[in-house]
C-alpha cells in the first residue's frame, strides 16, 4: 500500500550506516518511517528528511512498517541553523512533543508550523516556546484550568495559579496559598493556554515572565510523566 503524507520533520535517528528513522509531524499526527540511504551524500531524498524541513513523502506500507519511497522538499529551514537560539527552541518543543504526547498529536501541528514560521521571521522565541509548552500541557491528559477557580469555579478575583491544585485559584479559596500572583502573570498564564495558533505573534510576553512559565511548564510535564529531563531545555536557556 502507498501512503502520501506532508509535514515537518521533527526527528531523525541514524539506523545502520546510511539509513535513518524519520518522524514527521502532520495535521493528522506524527508518522515515523525508515528512510533508506538518506545519510549518503548522493541521496536524492536527503534534503526532504533534514530536521525541521517541510516536505511531502511517499511511503510504502508493508506488515505495518513504513518505508520512504520518495521525498520532496517543499520548504527548507536552513535559516534556523545559523541561530543556536532558534534551533534549540525547535529542538525543545520537538523533544517535549515526542516524549509527552502520543502519535495522535495533530492538534499541535498548527502551533508547531507557526513556531517554525515565526522563528524564521525573528519573532520572540520565549513567547513562542511558552505557548507551545502550554498547548502540549492542554493536550497531554494533564490539562490545567485557566478559565476559572479550580476549586469553586469562580471567574472573578483570581489571585494565584497552583500546579498542585491544577489551575487558577480565587481569593476565597487561596487560604493555603503563601504567594499570590501578579495580575500580569495571571493574564500571561491565561494567554498562552488560550491563544490560537494564528495569533501566536499577537502579544509578546515579558522576558522574566516567559522564562518563569517555561521553567514551570517544563517541571510540570517532567513530574506528570515521570521524566528526568528535557535535554534541549538547558541548551535553549543558555542560548538566550
Amino acid at each position: 500500500m502507498i501512503i502520501e503524507i506532508e509535514g515537518i520533520v521533527i526527528k531523525q535517528v541514524q539506523y545502520k550506516e546510511k539509513d535513518a528513522m524519520v518522524s514527521v509531524l502532520t495535521k493528522d499526527g506524527t508518522v515515523s518511517f525508515l528512510a533508506r540511504g538518506i545519510l549518503s551524500p548522493t541521496s536524492k531524498n536527503a534534503a526532504s528528511c533534514l530536521l525541521f524541513a517541510y516536505s511531502s513523502f511517499t511511503l510504502s506500507s508493508r506488515q505495518d512498517k513504513l518505508t520512504l519511497t520518495q521525498g520532496k522538499l517543499i520548504k527548507s529551514s536552513y535559516l534556523m541553523f545559523d541561530s543556536l537560539e532558534k534551533m534549540a527552541a525547535m529542538q525543545l518543543i520537538s523533544e517535549v512533543l515526542i516524549k509527552c504526547l502520543d502519535e495522535e498529536n495533530g492538534v499541535l501541528y498548527p502551533y508547531f508550523y507557526n513556531l517554525l514560521r515565526l522563528l524564521g521571521e525573528n519573532y520572540d522565541s520565549l513567547t513562542l516556546v511558552a505557548i507551545c509548552l502550554a498547548q502540549i500541557i492542554n493536550n497531554s491528559g494533564y490539562a490545567l484550568e485557566y478559565n476559572s477557580c479550580i476549586n469553586c469555579g469562580a471567574k472573578r478575583n483570581i489571585v494565584s495559579f497552583s500546579y498542585k491544585e491544577g489551575g487558577f485559584i480565587c481569593q476565597k479559596c487561596a487560604n493555603d496559598i503563601k504567594e499570590l500572583s501578579s495580575s500580569i502573570l495571571l493574564k500571561s498564564y491565561r494567554y498562552v493556554f488560550k491563544v490560537s495558533p494564528e495569533l501566536m505573534d499577537h502579544y509578546t510576553l515579558k522576558k522574566d515572565i516567559a522564562i518563569k512559565l517555561i521553567d514551570e511548564f517544563s517541571s510540570y510535564l517532567l513530574s506528570s510523566f515521570d521524566l528526568k529531563e528535557f535535554k534541549a531545555l538547558d541548551i535553549y536557556k543558555n542560548s538566550l
